[in-house]
């Protein structure tokens, strides 16, 4: 074949062929040779723009199938973290502060059964107080013995224990409330102190498994 070089003439390309085997003929071979030059010239930005947006559309679809594989991944997470959120929820949603004031309304009541409601069969029960000489001491009872002392009070004589706060904290299924507390008799003030309440979440709801309180009839700011 017949060879041929580039050559720039006033800043254009222009195809010169040496010879007669080129396919626009030796006296036409300038002219269509510039001619060919001209169209690639013109046509060269619109193939390369053509060339670049196919690669964008390309890049873009692949970036959006990934985004959306991720966003399905992260999706299908939150979705587990969010399940399992409610599942503990519908386990703990009730607050334990609920079981202590169910024990004080069957307290109030003299209702046994109310009180166990919201109680362990094995639950421990403390009084921390003073003896007459002062000395600090510590008395434990048991449960039945203090469902039995709460229904034989008789119903003509008012009790009421006024909490006068709740301090509560959780971890998990263990919680612990703590009340400050005046007790009244017919009206008139007996003494005050602490509940400190531990209970322990089945499942299912809060029960109290132990309950110890201080007993003091000085240093009591009634409210």
């Amino acid at each position: 074949m017949g060879h041929y070089h580039l050559k720039a003439e006033f800043g254009l390309a222009v195809l010169l062929f040496n010879d007669s085997e080129s396919p626009f003929g030796t006296r036409l071979s300038y002219r269509a040779a510039s001619r060919h030059v001209n169209e690639i010239v013109l046509t060269f930005p619109l193939r390369v723009y053509r060339m670049v947006k196919k690669l964008s559309l390309a890049l873009k679809e692949t970036m959006d199938l990934v985004q959306n594989r991720n966003m399905y991944r992260y999706s299908v997470a939150v979705f587990f973290f969010l399940g399992m959120g409610l599942c503990l929820g519908q386990q703990m949603d009730d607050d334990p502060k609920k079981a202590v004031d169910i024990f004080f309304e069957g307290f109030h009541k003299r209702d046994s059964v109310l009180i166990k409601s919201v109680c362990s069969n094995e639950l421990i029960l403390q009084t921390i107080g003073r003896s007459k000489e002062g000395t600090p001491r510590h008395r434990t009872d048991s449960f039945p013995k203090f469902l039995k002392n709460i229904v034989s009070i008789p119903k003509e004589r008012e009790i009421h224990e006024k909490l006068l706060d709740y301090l509560v904290r959780v971890d998990g299924p263990m919680a612990h409330v703590w009340t400050p507390y005046e007790f009244y008799v017919d009206g008139k003030f007996s003494h005050c102190g602490v509940n400190s309440f531990q209970l322990f979440h089945t499942g299912k709801q809060w029960e109290i498994i132990y309950l110890v309180d201080t007993r003091r009839r000085k240093d009591c700011t009634k409210e």
